[in-house]
């Protein structure tokens, strides 16, 4: 909980550093299918940032909790 930073910066990567790119690079090598692949292509990357961010925000949370620190 407390996280809305993160998801809006996920949801912000998503459409306007992701998807958007992706749309008019694809539309450009494949034409109308690549439209559709490119919010394909847009959702996997997003799942590789946000595993990654996940993982980081995991492993700073143990470790507050081994210091004894509050979140």
């Amino acid at each position: 909980m407390g996280k809305g930073q993160v998801a809006m910066w996920l949801a912000i990567i998503r459409q306007l550093i992701l998807y958007v790119p992706l749309l008019v690079l694809m539309n450009y090598l494949f034409g109308m299918f690549g439209l559709v692949w490119a919010q394909i292509a847009g959702d996997i990357m997003t799942d590789i940032v946000s595993l990654s961010w996940f993982n980081s925000i995991i492993k700073k949370s143990e470790e507050a909790i081994k210091k004894g620190e509050s979140l």
